[in-house]
């Protein structure tokens, strides 16, 4: 057997005054969900994955300059009922799309804009989160953990 079935459980919640975000998940190049969090969201998701590489990917979107308070924040994310969130920290990267005028006038007075963030869980810009992993999965929850 060269395979495994793997079972996604996400937990999300939002924060907005008038346009909730928008949420996409892809595991490798499947999109698994793509929904507005207006509150809360909660999608459990089973997944066959051959033994070699994989990624996570969560596209946020939908920030305005009319609700620049905008974010979706990643509340947990488990695999096989095993919370994540070590690897969330220390491995996640984040890579933010930052609007304008914002982005610019930030420059201007000098602050420097982050290509990308590692271990962010409030994602208050919109951009594209991603998580590497392999399958096996406990063969890599092994060399990753400890």
């Amino acid at each position: 057997m060269d395979f495994e079935i793997l079972t996604f459980d996400f937990k999300f919640t939002s924060k907005y005054n008038k346009i909730p975000p928008n949420l996409k998940i892809m595991i490798d190049n499947e999109c698994v969900t793509n929904v507005a969090v207006e509150d809360s969201y909660h999608i459990k998701y089973d997944k066959k994955l051959f033994f070699e590489d994989h990624n996570i990917k969560i596209i946020k979107s939908g920030k305005t300059n009319d609700d620049p308070d905008q974010a979706l924040i990643i509340e947990t994310i488990m695999v096989d009922n095993i919370n994540l969130q070590r690897l969330v920290y220390n491995n996640s990267i984040f890579y933010p799309c930052y609007p304008e005028p914002w982005a610019t006038q930030q420059i201007k007075t000098g602050n420097a804009l982050q290509n990308s963030v590692i271990g962010d869980k409030f994602l208050g810009h919109d951009g594209t989160w991603n998580l590497s992993f392999s399958s096996p999965f406990y063969k890599f929850l092994i060399k990753e953990i400890g």
